[in-house]
């Protein structure tokens, strides 16, 4: 797990493992967001003031695809199961459990996995290097560890990734190639890049 963010109330992490068919990104309309058992009971009321975030059962840590709870930087993503437009509710998974959102009190955005990471940025991991193409061969960029890339394409479990040389990313040199993205359903990059 990885931290993503922290106050005084709640730490906030992102994980590996790829849960459900895609990601929900929720904006609010009202300023709270309550999450609800699947037996309809209340599993975390969240409230968002001017300067604080209120959790109702004092939910300590939320690991999760991506949560800021920061009004200035909020970002609600959350691993989920396909649902359609007329179904009432998003079943999303936080801390490793199924739980449930009301769909109309929020404004949501669906993804599937592959349009999630599509288009947006990784962090390659030490144990799993860019693989470029060299005049003899593809050789490992040993010197891509920890760096930024902007994801060109898709291939099933491969990434066709580019540095570039404005944004977030922060590779030393500008370099292209492939990497595994994802073996089963346990991520093998960091698909939560916070600029």
């Amino acid at each position: 797990m990885n931290l993503i963010y922290q106050d005084q109330k709640v730490s906030c992490y992102t994980d590996k493992i790829i849960r459900g068919s895609g990601v929900v990104e929720i904006q609010l309309i009202k300023n709270e967001l309550a999450i609800f058992n699947l037996d309809d009971t209340l599993y975390e009321k969240i409230t968002f003031k001017k300067d604080s975030v209120d959790l109702e059962n004092n939910l300590k840590e939320i690991v999760a695809r991506k949560v800021i709870l920061a009004m200035d930087f909020l970002s609600l993503e959350f691993d989920c199961e396909k649902f359609e437009e007329e179904d009432e509710f998003v079943y999303i998974y936080l801390n490793g459990k199924l739980l449930k959102i009301k769909k109309a009190v929020f404004v949501i955005n669906y993804y599937e996995w592959l349009d999630y990471v599509k288009g947006g940025y990784v962090r390659i991991l030490s144990n799993n290097l860019l693989l470029i193409q060299t005049e003899y061969g593809k050789k490992v960029a040993y010197n891509s560890a920890d760096g930024i890339f902007m994801v060109k394409e898709i291939k099933d479990d491969k990434l066709f990734l580019k540095s570039t040389s404005t944004g977030c990313c922060t590779t030393a040199e500008d370099l292209e190639g492939i990497v595994k993205w994802r073996e089963g359903d346990v991520l093998l990059v960091d698909i939560c890049v916070i600029d």
